[in-house]
């Protein structure tokens, strides 16, 4: 029969129990409100990821017909040299990590940051935007436009003789990159201040994201110590260990 300290041992931690229960209780009801400033969040935030994504997607048109208009002037005789130019896309990527998750409730709410491209399939995600300029996959190459004139004359291997045609062609195609630069450079202006504000937005969502995460680490914890207490009563109210305790 377990002795009157045991019997009280066994009291107190089914009180623990109690309180543990009651604080999970009181707990719960306090995620469903804060899952809905969440959720409000997002309809907006989309709307600004949207654009920025639009953004890109003319940008690369632009980086793209880029290529193509190097590619024809760098055959043009007297426009382009030995030496190439990459296109690279620019690069649009939103940062994920552990807190984004509703259900997270692990010790690393700051943890598994992910870097992934930013499309409408996966708008309004994550906790920031990132944008780098060129940082993505290549989109093409071509030779390097240096002319027109370039190569005429005789430079003791070559012997080049560029039409005024070609001088005319040559100049228009670099022109022509040339304001789409100016144009691309425009965009990733318009791109950079959209993206600010998403950011501003989803930083606010993220303090919603670490209060839900409090709460859920909160009855974890709270259901570990009940899972731990309710170890011990075992014990002690094991008829097997009467003849101990």
């Amino acid at each position: 029969m377990a002795t009157e300290q045991s019997k009280r041992t066994i009291s107190s931690l089914n009180d623990k129990i109690s309180e543990n229960n009651l604080a999970i209780d009181s707990i719960t009801p306090l995620i469903a409100p804060v899952e809905d400033k969440i959720n409000d969040f997002l309809p907006s935030i989309q709307a600004f990821d949207n654009q920025i994504i639009a953004i890109n997607a003319q940008i690369q048109t632009k980086q793209a017909q880029i290529v193509s208009i190097g590619a024809t002037a760098q055959s043009v005789v007297g426009c382009g040299t030995t030496t190439t130019t990459t296109v690279n896309r620019d690069l649009l990527q939103v940062n994920t990590w552990n807190i984004n998750t509703s259900s997270y409730n692990g010790d690393q709410p700051y943890g598994n940051i992910t870097a992934t491209t930013l499309t409408t399939n996966n708008s309004g995600i994550g906790s920031f935007n990132v944008y780098t300029n060129s940082g993505g996959a290549s989109l093409g190459t071509y030779y390097s436009l240096t002319g027109p004139g370039y190569l005429t004359g005789t430079n003791g291997i070559t012997t080049v003789t560029p039409t005024a045609s070609d001088n005319a062609t040559c100049t228009a195609c670099k022109n022509a990159i040339a304001t789409l630069e100016s144009e691309i450079n425009a965009l990733r202006s318009q791109a950079s201040a959209l993206i600010t504000t998403a950011n501003t937005l989803k930083g606010e969502r993220t303090e919603s994201e670490i209060r839900r995460y409090g709460l859920r680490k909160g009855i974890e914890q709270l259901q570990a110590d009940t899972a731990r207490v309710s170890s011990i009563l075992t014990i002690l109210t094991d008829p097997s260990n009467d003849a101990i305790i």
